[in-house]
C-alpha cells in the first residue's frame, strides 16, 4: 500500500493550489514509474515507452 507524502512546500517546486491535484499529480507519477519498470521480454524496453 502506498503512503501518500505531506504535500508542504519542497525546495524548487511550485506548490499546487488544490491538494487534490497535488494528490493525483503524485499517483500520476507513481504509476508512471513502475509501468516504467514493466519490460516486454521480446524486445529492451519498457512498455511505458511503447506507448
Amino acid at each position: 500500500m502506498f503512503k501518500l507524502p505531506s504535500f508542504h512546500k519542497t525546495k524548487g517546486a511550485e506548490p499546487l493550489a488544490d491538494p487534490q491535484q497535488a494528490r493525483r499529480e503524485w499517483l500520476k507519477n507513481a504509476v508512471i514509474d513502475a509501468i516504467r519498470q514493466v519490460y516486454d521480454p521480446e524486445i529492451p524496453v519498457n512498455i511505458y515507452e511503447l506507448a
